[in-house]
């Protein structure tokens, strides 16, 4: 046998192989040609109407929607706290003394001063209630 036609007919046997379901149908055509005295050989292999897969339609309900009613939430932020001076009095320091005759005095043993504290910027975690409205939801997936 011709190398061509052998070849031709590895492709037939290898489209037949892959379209056997659609044979199983009835919608399989193989047809070959030779023409004159020309080495050349035709195949046609066609599957004829195929049908196309669509999704159905799906058409939402009451079923399909459900209420998620409102509620309160806790967020919890993290803000940053900016650096800060504070200025604390301190108030004098006085104490009892007796003189030489016995008599109670009242001295101050320290004056009043401002003390300055520094503060360092920090992060600090600030919580939160919100209110979440009500809505509706699909639980169907589409």
């Amino acid at each position: 046998m011709n190398r061509t036609i052998k070849t031709a007919l590895v492709v037939v046997a290898l489209m037949t192989g892959a379209v056997a379901p659609a044979a199983a149908q009835g919608r399989l055509g193989i047809s070959f040609e030779k023409r004159g005295r020309d080495r050349e050989i035709k195949v046609n292999v066609g599957l004829g109407r195929l049908p196309i897969l669509r999704p159905r339609a799906h058409v939402h309900t009451d079923c399909c929607r459900r209420w998620v009613p409102p509620r309160c939430e806790t967020i919890t932020d993290k803000v940053w706290i900016e650096a800060r001076c504070e200025r604390i009095w301190v108030p004098p320091a006085f104490n009892v003394v007796t003189d030489a005759c016995g008599r109670a005095r009242r001295v101050c043993i320290r004056e009043g001063y401002w003390n300055i504290i520094q503060h360092p910027g920090r992060w600090e975690c600030v919580t939160r209630t919100v209110h979440v409205p009500g809505r509706w939801e699909t639980t169907c997936g589409r």
